[in-house]
């Protein structure tokens, strides 16, 4: 599990959102799902819970790649487990959301005198 620091800016998080599809005869299949006209965003649950969204910028949408960059000390603001999950809207059609992901935010090391 990746482990950032608190208070640590920017810090990139980044994906390939596939998508599994079933054919009749029962196989399944895993692609990179097509965001093409989509809007990703990035939930992000702190450890006292709370849970935050952020607008996340397609970085290829044929290969359905995505990342979020901390814009500010305050988005890993909390130590302890953090929970993450893409939301994405296509431009027809329902919303999906991915499986899960997880890192740890630790309090960096200060010297004392």
């Amino acid at each position: 599990m990746p482990v950032f620091y608190q208070g640590d800016w920017p810090v990139g998080i980044a994906s390939r959102i596939d998508e599994r599809t079933t054919a009749a005869n029962g196989t399944s299949t895993c692609a990179a799902k097509n965001l093409t006209g989509a809007t990703v965003y990035l939930l992000l649950r702190k450890p006292g819970g709370t849970v935050v969204e952020f607008e996340a910028e397609i970085t290829s949408a044929s290969r359905g790649e995505v990342r979020y960059v901390t814009s500010s000390a305050d988005d890993l603001d909390e130590t302890g487990p953090y929970t993450y999950q893409w939301r994405v809207e296509p431009a027809t059609g329902q919303a999906i959301h991915t499986s899960t992901g997880s890192f740890t935010v630790e309090a960096p090391l200060v010297a004392t005198a």
